[in-house]
């Protein structure tokens, strides 16, 4: 769970930012959480309908998506995430804070201010928790996988945050989790953050 300090939390468009206006720019302003998450979801099914209906999905459209490293979701599916949360938050962001605002985004992409401890368990947990989940369910003893599967990954972690992880989290950890958590508190804010994206985000 991420939780963010009360400096970090506070976001002109939550608290400064201009409130007045009608128009379009004064809705965003006003709400851009709602925002924010219309445009991540909308911008990603415009970009992922054409995957769809393509010869990768329904077979609608005659066409395919050709394969990059091994598979055809890297040129189909990752336009549409990058036409989504990562796009979404700095539209709203321009919109609502300026480039004050978009300095302050980008800035909070950049803090790596976790103990090593944190990292060496990121590493080990996932490979961790599929063991004990393989063992409970198959009745088996506890396996070592094999060492393909360990060779593959650390470059397969490092592909899916320098892909999808550039693509989505700047929109849902670095702008909708601070307000969210400045709004709810650290805990209940990561809980509606999750309830909101991680079902409808499965892909």
């Amino acid at each position: 769970m991420s939780i963010h300090t009360p400096d970090e939390l506070v976001q002109p468009s939550d608290s400064t930012g201009p409130k007045d206006g009608s128009g379009l720019r004064g809705r965003i302003r006003r709400h851009p959480l709602v925002w924010f998450f219309s445009l991540a979801f909308l911008l990603s099914w415009v970009g992922w309908t054409p995957y769809i209906l393509s010869e990768n999905g329904l077979g609608v459209l005659h066409f395919q998506f050709p394969a990059a490293l091994g598979t055809s979701q890297l040129l189909g599916v990752l336009p549409g995430a990058y036409l989504g949360p990562i796009l979404s938050a700095f539209l709203v962001t321009l919109v609502c804070d300026g480039r004050p605002g978009l300095r302050a985004w980008t800035g909070r992409m950049t803090k790596w201010r976790l103990g090593w401890y944190w990292y060496a368990g990121i590493i080990t947990a996932v490979p961790t928790a599929l063991t004990l989940a393989t063992t409970a369910l198959s009745g088996e003893n506890p396996t070592v996988p094999p060492a393909a599967v360990l060779v593959a990954y650390l470059p397969g972690l490092v592909l899916q945050m320098i892909t999808t992880g550039i693509a989505e989290e700047p929109g849902w950890r670095d702008f909708a989790m601070p307000r969210l958590q400045h709004r709810h508190g650290p805990f209940f804010g990561t809980l509606i953050l999750s309830a909101i994206c991680h079902p409808s985000w499965a892909r």
